[in-house]
């Protein structure tokens, strides 16, 4: 282990041997006692537009479905590197697909930080998965919350003739994803952020799709505060419209998952941060337009 240390200590040497830091590091050890280094470079962009292939290119298109920040591109520009010579349009989104999306806060629910928190969000998943039933991903901030939350439900849903997949108790993910797409109306998903963001949520029937909170990077991340250090406001300027556009990217596979166009599509955010913080408008005016949002 000692040997595996002064080797990966070495190759950090040579990453921050000059003077201008373009990487970030993390020396580690894993759940298998292993020694692991993450090194992740703190900007790619500058590489990417000297490429050959770039420069042959007398025009670029950039699309995406999660670029835009409150009706702004100045995020994407400034993490692409994008020239403000370029032009921008927003597409609207295709009213057939959002038409029967309700995004859901419910203003009632305790702080996050109250002890009967977990209790109250327990009690308003369990009803909506049983009004759908079943047919539900649960996105959950960290393993803490999941394993309440797991604990909490899956006897009472059992009862009901549902079965809770969870990450830590359900077996591998490419399982729980082949049971749901064969039984969705008797099959619900939990998950973390980080593990769920590795499957394909897209092709699972699903007409509730739940937060149990707003998906901030862990502050304590040092990959985190290495991109934040290059802002002068790094909430505003980089952890929201960051935390922005993953969320998007999770309501985009909502939106095209496999129900069908007319099927209810109800998102449930159990955070009323959004309702009580001056940055929760953003935050909502990010939204598909015409989206249908109620608090309650």
């Amino acid at each position: 282990m000692y040997g595996e240390l002064l080797e990966e200590l070495s190759i950090i040497e040579n990453l921050f041997s000059n003077e201008k830091q373009t990487s970030s590091a993390v020396l580690y050890q894993n759940h298998e006692e292993q020694i692991r280094l993450r090194y992740i470079p703190i900007e790619t962009m500058d590489t990417l537009w000297n490429m050959d292939f770039f420069k042959e290119q007398t025009s670029r298109i950039f699309m995406s479905s999660i670029m835009c920040v409150a009706k702004s591109f100045d995020y994407i520009r400034d993490r692409l590197r994008i020239p403000e010579t370029a032009k921008e349009c927003v597409i609207p989104a295709n009213p057939e697909i959002t038409k029967n999306l309700k995004v859901i806060i419910p203003s009632a629910l305790p702080d996050q930080e109250k002890p009967d928190y977990m209790m109250h969000a327990n009690a308003l998943m369990l009803n909506a998965i049983k009004k759908t039933p079943g047919k539900t991903i649960a996105i959950f901030s960290s393993k803490r919350t999941l394993h309440q939350a797991y604990y909490a439900l899956a006897t009472n849903l059992k009862n009901n003739d549902i079965q809770l997949l969870s990450q830590d108790f359900s077996g591998g993910r490419g399982k729980m994803i082949e049971k749901c797409i064969a039984d969705p109306e008797h099959t619900v998903l939990f998950g973390t952020m980080n593990f769920l963001e590795k499957l394909d949520l897209s092709t699972i029937p699903c007409e509730n799709f739940i937060f149990q909170k707003i998906p901030f990077d862990p502050p304590f991340d040092p990959i985190i505060k290495m991109q934040e250090s290059r802002y002068m406001n790094p909430f505003m300027e980089y952890a929201l419209p960051e935390t922005i556009t993953r969320f998007l990217g999770f309501l985009n596979q909502f939106l095209k998952n496999p129900t069908g166009p007319q099927a209810p599509k109800n998102l449930y955010i159990l955070d009323n941060r959004l309702l009580k913080k001056s940055y929760g408008k953003i935050f909502l005016e990010s939204l598909p337009e015409g989206t249908e949002v109620v608090e309650s």
